[in-house]
């Protein structure tokens, strides 16, 4: 009775066991399996680069180049694959596992060659003069015989042939769009416009001049006009020359030497042209000429004309250097680098940065001392031509 309760509780203890070890075992291959879902070896799964690629045993293989085709996988990790060039007639024109080239293309009798295929590089074709390019979706296209306008259908070229586009035809003159061909025009419609008036009319045309027009008129337009701008040029000349006379009559060695001394000298001036008598002073005859003859007034410098001057003479090498001596922290060169793609607006923001926080500066405008300090710079940066471009364009104004 004892030996049987025991066997029973024995059995009982080796089912429990059992499936306490079937349940582990199964949380371990699930563990397994989602670790390593793709069933490789965990050991030899890995992350492939761009030239790379995973093959059946699970090694990253390098891809063959451009022109070369894939004959044998690699053999292991860190060996290299076995790659066979193209044949001649076939391409493969980027980096490729593949174990055949694509065949070359052939350019139809309506298409010219462009450019010849090679192991790299498929033919490109284009279509002939006459022909143009109709897409037909993203890889196929064919040329298509451009439409010819016939004059006796009464048609011309509203847009000759080329590309993608075919030949565009209108109507002529007095002719316009109806039934798919050029109809008369009899009254005044939107597509008739030249007859729109009180009376129904053809259209007014130019009448050119026969060859028996007599050529001497253009001839004698010519020669009048000519004589009338030497006639003005003369009255304007001897204008001047009489009013300069007029301004020098007051001024001697001695007015100038006892300036301060001599009493004020009236002149008489007589206008040629209107005939009216005008005296004027010493004082306002040099104020006439300092309107007349204008001092050389240096022009403003906008802040972007200067950016653009300098990105086109400074080296891009030099660049940071330049904005490091101008003061522009290493923070403000990071972010304008940061922000734009382009060096070219990254230098611009540099530049934007310096002349804003300058003294003097944030006007759009760029004041002659500071100026003076860019070109000392670029001195001091053995970059001389630079700074003689810089003075030549903006100094010397002043």
């Amino acid at each position: 009775m004892d030996a049987g309760h025991d066997r029973s509780k024995w059995r009982r203890s080796c089912v429990a066991h059992t499936l306490i070890l079937l349940f582990v075992l199964s949380l371990t291959a699930v563990e397994a399996l989602y670790e390593n879902p793709s069933g490789h070896n965990s050991s030899q799964s890995e992350k492939c680069a761009d030239n790379e690629y995973e093959s059946g045993t699970g090694f990253c293989c390098d891809r063959c180049p451009p022109g070369y085709k894939l004959k044998m996988e690699c053999p292991g990790k860190g060996l290299r694959s076995e790659c066979d060039k193209c044949a001649e007639g076939t391409y493969l024109d980027a980096t490729n596992n593949f174990p055949n080239c694509f065949t070359c293309r052939k350019c139809k009798k309506e298409e010219d060659v462009v450019s010849a295929c090679t192991i790299e590089k498929n033919t490109v074709c284009a279509c002939k003069t006459g022909y143009y390019k109709k897409v037909i979706d993203s890889i196929t296209w064919s040329c298509i015989p451009c439409k010819k306008c016939a004059r006796e259908n009464k048609e011309r070229i509203r847009r000759e042939c080329g590309g993608e586009k075919n030949t565009e035809c209108e109507c002529i003159d007095s002719y316009y769009r109806g039934e798919n061909k050029c109809l008369p025009c009899t009254n005044c419609t939107e597509k008739c416009p030249d007859w729109c008036s009180t009376t129904a009319r053809p259209p007014i045309r130019t009448v050119h001049p026969t060859p028996d027009s007599s050529p001497a008129t253009g001839s004698l337009t010519v020669i009048l006009a000519v004589v009338l701008a030497v006639m003005l040029l003369s009255v304007g000349y001897k204008h001047w020359r009489k009013h300069r006379r007029a301004s020098h009559s007051i001024e001697s060695p001695e007015s100038h030497k006892y300036e301060t001394k001599q009493p004020t000298v009236t002149t008489t001036v007589k206008d040629e042209n209107s005939g009216l008598t005008s005296h004027w002073t010493e004082k306002e005859i040099e104020k006439e000429k300092d309107q007349l003859l204008p001092d050389c007034v240096p022009r403003e410098i906008r802040t972007h004309e200067f950016i653009y001057s300098v990105l086109e003479v400074v080296p891009v090498s030099r660049f940071k250097e330049l904005a490091r001596r101008l003061s522009v922290s290493e923070q403000d060169i990071d972010r304008a680098e940061r922000d734009n793609r382009a060096f070219a607006d990254a230098q611009y923001q540099m530049l934007k940065i310096w002349s804003t926080n300058a003294p003097g500066g944030g006007k759009n405008i760029v004041p002659r001392d500071l100026l003076q300090e860019f070109v000392d710079t670029l001195k001091d940066m053995n970059l001389n031509g630079c700074a003689e471009s810089i003075e030549n364009k903006y100094c010397n104004e002043a």
